[in-house]
């Protein structure tokens, strides 16, 4: 499985020349883009042709002279066949165009659903990262609360600091409870 959108773009255009075809991409996730090309990283050119095919809003996939647009919000692929080019009027070119493009479509539909899903993982590591940061933080204060009594000015200061940066985390209102002695400025008796 593709582990990350450069992985998945390397796998979309290696499927592409078990076809003998060849194109160019670009894979818009979260948190990346990737643009490349059969050859390796996409030429000036071919940024700019993935770049018009993106923008346009009328079609999700188009033909181009005897190449095949893919404009899918976060895929966009252009893809050629130099067999395409050989006999360009002939029936057989226009029933292999239509199969590529029936089949480059689903290909470019699961290649949606797998960025979708690295985004949600790369979410969920995230979370758990957090979740890891808050539970660790917690640990801290109660050390502190244990060397220096509920009373101290370090102990509470620090519950104060460390409150304000979850709070700049944007923190729900719930994880003031993981804080101990409650959320920052709560009165203690």
């Amino acid at each position: 499985a593709c582990a990350t959108p450069s992985e998945l773009a390397a796998v979309l255009l290696e499927t592409l020349s078990r076809f003998s075809m060849e194109g160019c991409l670009r894979l818009n996730s979260v948190r990346s883009t990737v643009t490349c090309s059969t050859g390796g990283p996409a030429s000036a050119l071919e940024a700019s042709l993935l770049d018009h095919l993106a923008a346009r809003p009328d079609a999700r996939i188009v033909t181009i002279g005897q190449n095949l647009g893919f404009s899918y919000g976060s895929v966009t692929l252009l893809v050629r066949c130099l067999a395409w080019t050989t006999a360009p009027d002939a029936p057989e070119t226009a029933d292999a165009m239509g199969r590529a493009r029936d089949n480059i479509a689903l290909l470019v539909e699961g290649a949606i659903t797998r960025l979708r899903a690295l985004d949600a993982e790369q979410d969920a590591r995230q979370l758990a990262g957090a979740h890891s940061l808050i539970t660790m933080m917690r640990s801290a204060l109660l050390d502190l609360q244990v060397v220096g009594g509920d009373g101290d000015a370090l102990a509470a200061g620090r519950r104060h600091q460390v409150g304000g940066l979850l709070d700049g985390l944007g923190r729900p209102a719930d994880l003031a409870d993981l804080l101990p002695g409650g959320p920052p400025g709560a009165v203690h008796r």
